[in-house]
C-alpha cells in the first residue's frame, strides 16, 4: 500500500492528491463552492542545499510545512508537491480571505529563519468558483507562481479564474 504522507514532512504528498481530487472535486461542484489553489517554492532553496547542506535544507521544509499546517483549517488540503514546492487546495473561501492566508503564511516563512538561514517563499494563489480540469488548474497556478518569481520572488500573485478569460 502507497503511503498518502510525505516522509520528512508529514503532509500529504502526490500519491494523496492523485488518490483523492476527484473526491475533492466532486464535493466542490456539489456545494458549489469555490476550490482555491496555491502553489508556493521556496526561493534560493538549491542555493541553500548546496551550501549549507541537505540537513539544513530539510529542517528548512519541516518548518515551512509546519507553517503550512498552522495556515490549513481540517478541510484544506496541504500537500509537499515535490522538493520545495508545496500545493495547497482549500475549499470554501472567499478569495480576500485566501489572500491573507497566503501572505501570513509568506511572512511567517519570511520571517522563520530556521538554522539562522534567511528563506522566503513564492506563491501563485488561483480562485476558482466552478468546475476545471485539475491540470488546468496547476497549469494556471504555476503561471501564476512563476510570474512572483519573474517579479522578484517572496510574494503572493492571485487570481480569480474566468474560464472564459483563458
Amino acid at each position: 500500500l502507497m503511503s498518502m504522507q510525505d516522509a520528512l514532512t508529514g503532509l500529504h504528498n502526490r500519491h494523496y492528491l492523485d488518490s483523492n481530487i476527484q473526491q475533492i472535486l466532486a464535493r466542490a461542484n456539489r456545494h458549489a463552492e469555490p476550490l482555491i489553489w496555491v502553489l508556493l517554492d521556496l526561493d534560493y532553496f538549491k542555493r541553500i542545499n548546496d551550501s549549507l547542506g541537505h540537513q539544513t535544507g530539510d529542517n528548512i521544509l519541516m518548518v515551512v510545512a509546519d507553517i503550512l499546517r498552522q495556515n490549513s483549517r481540517g478541510s484544506d488540503h496541504a500537500i509537499r508537491w515535490g522538493g520545495e514546492e508545496f500545493l495547497a487546495i482549500i475549499p470554501a473561501q472567499n478569495f480576500k480571505k485566501c489572500i491573507q492566508i497566503a501572505e501570513s503564511a509568506r511572512i511567517a516563512i519570511h520571517s522563520a529563519n530556521p538554522d539562522k538561514v534567511p528563506i522566503s517563499a513564492t506563491f501563485g494563489l488561483l480562485y476558482i468558483e466552478n468546475a476545471i480540469e485539475i491540470n488546468d488548474a496547476i497549469s494556471i497556478t504555476d503561471n501564476l507562481l512563476y510570474r512572483g518569481k519573474n517579479q522578484g520572488k517572496n510574494q503572493v500573485v492571485s487570481e480569480k479564474y474566468e474560464p472564459n478569460q483563458r
